[in-house]
């Protein structure tokens, strides 16, 4: 079987993340499987080099259906891993609306989305809420979980704790938050809530050039942050052995995003044992709602609340670890594109 990748367009532009990982590791995976993949090349004629069996779009984002059209027209069939979630019920609203007017954004997304012959949704909620915008019938969906390498264990945390927080006392409990620094991760809330009570907190992840100011804010708050506890941010580790050793020093990893699904950070995290400290959002509890501390992203007394219990927890206490191994690797995720691949080529 040959596969033809079409990632988001500023797929090559962007920082390491959830997004580009989910698209690199699934060809990486898919290929240990014995899938050929390859990336979509606009320089190559599709119609006389017939080279692959099936299209996979990374994205529902309007600006890929005039290219899924043309797949469509050249007799390829595709699928969408969707990546989409409106928590805003008056966006919803909007696009169901929207949705039936030719050539708005939103109709061009519709069409992307129900001309494909899968969609693979990360969770069941994702699926459901899909269905219900764009009236698309849930026997069109197929689950492929996010994921994370098995063996991405930290070996080494004395090494990441001597390297990057050697003003940390040796083995003092501390927070770590891997995310990107912007408002849909609210970084603002989770300095609040650990300054409130008395955590010391770790940030490694790069600044959203796109929100300038609420980066400004951050730094700001984090200036303030450091006269009641240790905190610091480091812009980002990209050595993957370091970064599991990061995971594997914490006591508590906390994602208390707006928005997630529910972070590959936060899968990361559970397999090396700190304890997960989350967003109460659909997605992110249908993955790891019994096996961490779930918070209201918008309240900074139920985020503290969370953390301090998730501190005062022996590490690993809800056992997201076994339960992340077992669940969500990228095996699994592959193993299940595989399926979905082959459940539209024999159709």
């Amino acid at each position: 079987m040959r596969v033809i990748f079409v990632p988001s367009f500023p797929f090559t532009f962007t920082p390491p993340g959830g997004g580009r990982m989910q698209v690199l590791k699934t060809k990486e995976y898919l290929e240990k499987l014995g899938i050929e993949v390859k990336f979509w090349n606009p320089e190559k004629n599709y119609v006389l080099d017939k080279d692959g069996d099936i299209f996979h779009i990374f994205s529902s984002d309007w600006s890929l259906a005039q290219l899924a059209m043309l797949i469509k027209k050249l007799g390829y069939p595709y699928v969408v891993s969707t990546i989409f979630w409106e928590p805003n019920w008056f966006k919803v609203i909007a696009h169901k609306v929207l949705s039936q007017i030719p050539l708005t954004q939103t109709n061009w997304r519709k069409r992307l989305l129900k001309e494909a012959n899968l969609l693979l949704p990360n969770s069941n909620f994702e699926a459901k809420h899909i269905s219900e915008i764009f009236n698309i019938p849930l026997e069109k969906f197929w689950i492929v979980p996010n994921a994370v390498d098995s063996d991405f264990i930290g070996l080494d945390p004395d090494r990441f704790w001597e390297t990057y927080i050697p003003e940390l006392p040796k083995n003092e409990r501390f927070i770590l938050s891997v995310a990107i620094i912007e408002p849909r991760k609210n970084t603002l809330s989770l300095i609040k809530a650990a300054c409130k009570i008395g955590a010391p907190l770790l940030l490694i992840g790069s600044e959203s050039s796109l929100h300038q100011q609420y980066v400004q804010q951050v730094k700001d708050e984090i200036e303030k942050a450091k006269k009641k506890i240790f905190i610091k941010h480091i812009p980002g580790i990209y050595d993957r052995t370091m970064l599991a050793n990061a995971f594997s020093s914490a006591w508590v990893h906390a994602l208390v995003s707006f928005i997630d699904t529910p972070g590959i950070s936060t899968l990361e995290a559970g397999l090396n044992g700190a304890n997960l400290v989350v967003s109460r959002l659909p997605p992110v509890l249908e993955y790891v709602g019994d096996y961490s501390w779930s918070v209201d992203p918008h309240d900074i007394e139920s985020i503290a609340r969370g953390l301090e219990k998730a501190l005062n927890s022996p590490r690993n206490f809800k056992n997201a670890k076994d339960h992340i191994k077992n669940n969500f690797t990228w095996e699994i995720a592959a193993k299940k594109t595989l399926e979905g691949y082959r459940k539209v080529l024999e159709s």
